[in-house]
């Protein structure tokens, strides 16, 4: 499978391939120069056939998990680039989950003022989502990706198999992003998750999810119109991201807890809250919503006293609404309350 991303000045292919990892030469201009970045919990063996391939290749190694989303792993990372002379010429290339595309798309997109990356993503959360769109972000004081810019990869290469390595707890979160998707734009993907047959049918899942996506990414590439119907679920998740200080929580565990109180119709709310259990996904209530507030209050997309949150009323039925932070600690509170 292939989908073809055109941005306003960019364009990149994303391939869906089992057994892709073990043919990078097919897509990869093997006479270039390459820093592989990964973290610990990527399987040595993937690293393996990757630089097998690439042996020329520079490796770099970084802790697992949000906390290598920060400044200071940034200026390790480009201090070990500088001391290997790498230019903008060179590529960098993402090995991992959503943790590794968002350094290592930072990176590229501030070192020597922008180099080019090729994204190989992991993990449920990353294939699914966040291997396209061009977001990248670190989290800063304890707040959810706060620094960030856009920078797009020159390539995306997916293989599903590697998803088998998982435990169920990261696949499972990883496939919030596709049910999202689903809700907001494609009925079908909506309906493989209320069937029970998304691991099944993992392929399609995946390369539906990455379909509702580009189209959207393609015609609103910075959040200013359609795109900010993606953030259903993730403002106020990333608010129990950083309320839970960012352990507790998976990505997409965080975004199914911001996704139900922002569902207005009952039957899909039921669906979620059975797709929950079935995930062993946790819905939080032992807190104070008006600290879950604080947090939200530092999002990227509030207004002055207000915040826009996306809301869903039915599948394929979103709307975007601004509301106050008083207002908004009602709504929570209603759902809360059941």
């Amino acid at each position: 499978m292939k989908l073809s991303v055109s941005m306003a000045n960019k364009e990149y292919d994303i391939h869906i391939q089992k057994g892709i990892l073990e043919q990078l030469s097919k897509y990869v201009d093997c006479n270039k120069r390459y820093c592989i970045i990964t973290d610990e919990g990527v399987p040595a063996k993937y690293l393996r056939t990757v630089k097998k391939q690439l042996p020329e290749a520079v490796t770099m190694v970084i802790p697992q998990g949000e906390q290598s989303k920060s400044l200071e792993r940034l200026s390790t990372i480009c201090n070990q680039l500088l001391m290997h002379h790498f230019g903008r010429d060179d590529v960098l290339i993402a090995l991992g989950g959503g943790v590794i595309g968002d350094v290592v798309g930072f990176i590229a997109s501030i070192y020597m003022r922008g180099i080019s990356y090729i994204n190989i993503p992991t993990t449920t959360l990353a294939q699914i989502d966040s291997s396209i769109g061009g977001k990248t972000a670190i989290n800063f004081y304890g707040r959810k990706n706060v620094l960030g810019s856009y920078c797009h990869p020159e390539l995306v290469l997916i293989d599903p198999e590697v998803l088998e390595t998982l435990t169920p707890r990261i696949y499972n979160s990883g496939l919030i992003e596709a049910l999202k998707m689903g809700l907001l734009k494609d009925r079908r993907l909506y309906e493989i998750f209320i069937s029970g047959e998304e691991n099944k049918k993992i392929e399609e899942v995946i390369y539906r999810a990455l379909t509702v996506k580009k189209e959207i990414v393609e015609e609103d590439e910075k959040d200013n119109e359609i795109r900010r119907l993606l953030n259903y679920g993730h403002t106020l998740g990333h608010a129990f991201e950083s309320l839970y200080e960012m352990q507790e929580l998976f990505h997409g565990e965080a975004v199914l807890n911001g996704m139900l109180p922002m569902t207005r119709n009952q039957e899909i709310l039921q669906i979620l809250e059975t797709i929950a259990d079935r995930f062993n996904i946790e819905i939080k209530s032992e807190f104070k919503v008006s600290e879950l507030i604080k947090y939200i209050k530092d999002d990227k997309k509030h207004h002055g006293n207000s915040i826009s949150i996306i809301v869903i009323d039915d599948v394929e039925q979103s709307k975007i609404m601004n509301l106050t932070y008083h207002e908004l600690e009602e709504e929570l509170s209603k759902y809360y309350a059941r």
